[in-house]
């Protein structure tokens, strides 16, 4: 895995790279909700939506968090700062509306903020400190990162093998004692 670091970066050059990967990370997963909204179920909305408002306010904490970082090594942030006036309110930037009429059909409206300004915003910090390379992270597809869930696709995949092997186990124990 590459480093988001040159070699004998600072510990603040690694964390600016740490802040904007992330927020790179969580606009994309921001980015995606809406195309998953063809395929929810009416309980899944809300947090469909809230997904979009943690995502969105988490990539503004980070990039905060970023020109942070910027400001403290007396580089220019203007252009951030511009980028970040026009994102407007990011805590009310979300906002669904959902309607199933009896026939199962349904009406969502995703309300969500443009990724323009948080894009420029990125582009500002990462210009404000050019000798610093922040890589892009490879995207992560389907992996399942819930603990179990590999023993537990394991035991699923290879049931009908396992029990054959005890069926086959416990036949030679009752032949051989009976």
């Amino acid at each position: 895995m590459a480093t988001p670091y040159r070699e004998g970066a600072g510990p603040d050059t690694q964390q600016f790279a740490q802040h904007i990967g992330i927020a790179r990370s969580l606009l994309e997963q921001y980015v995606t909700i809406p195309t998953r909204l063809a395929a929810v179920r009416r309980d899944d909305v809300e947090q469909l939506a809230q997904e979009a408002r943690i995502a969105w306010e988490g990539v503004w904490e980070q990039l905060a968090q970023a020109r942070a970082i910027v400001a403290d090594l007396g580089r220019d942030v203007s252009a951030y700062d511009a980028a970040r006036a026009s994102a407007g309110d990011v805590f009310h930037a979300v906002k669904v509306d959902a309607t199933w009429d009896p026939g199962g059909r349904s009406s969502i409206t995703l309300s969500a903020a443009p990724t323009a300004p948080a894009e420029h915003a990125i582009a500002a910090l990462v210009a404000a400190m050019p000798e610093h390379v922040v890589s892009e992270a490879a995207p992560l597809g389907d992996i399942e990162l819930r603990t179990g869930q590999q023993w537990a696709q394991w035991a699923e995949k290879y049931f009908w093998l396992l029990f054959a092997a005890a069926a086959v186990i416990v036949g030679l124990i009752v032949w051989r004692y009976v």
